[in-house]
């Protein structure tokens, strides 16, 4: 597999994308089939609330968005890889607060 990320900050406002590649795994052990290559990207971005409201201080808003280009992939280490794939394009909405 091969993971690399780009990321910036720019303190009120945060990005990343990420990509993960994993290849073909074709020369798995006696009773196991195969598993093809995948690769997946994923987004994040985040916003710092406290900036719009002060009452907000330390409170921080995000949107994630997994596998965008909805790639099928089973990982080669699953067991249940021939029956259930990974989860599929998703995304998620949260807050998260420090103090």
């Amino acid at each position: 597999t091969f993971n690399g990320d780009l990321s910036a900050d720019w303190g009120l406002f945060d990005a990343e994308i990420e990509t993960t590649y994993a290849a073909e795994q074709d020369n798995p052990s006696e009773g196991v089939f195969t598993t093809d290559s995948y690769t997946i990207f994923n987004l994040k971005a985040g916003l710092e609330l406290g900036e719009f409201v002060d009452a907000a201080e330390g409170i921080r808003g995000f949107v994630q968005v997994n596998n965008i280009t909805d790639e099928d992939v089973r990982y080669a280490t699953s067991v249940l890889k021939d029956l259930i794939p990974a989860p599929g394009r998703n995304v998620r909405f949260g807050i998260k607060a420090t103090f």
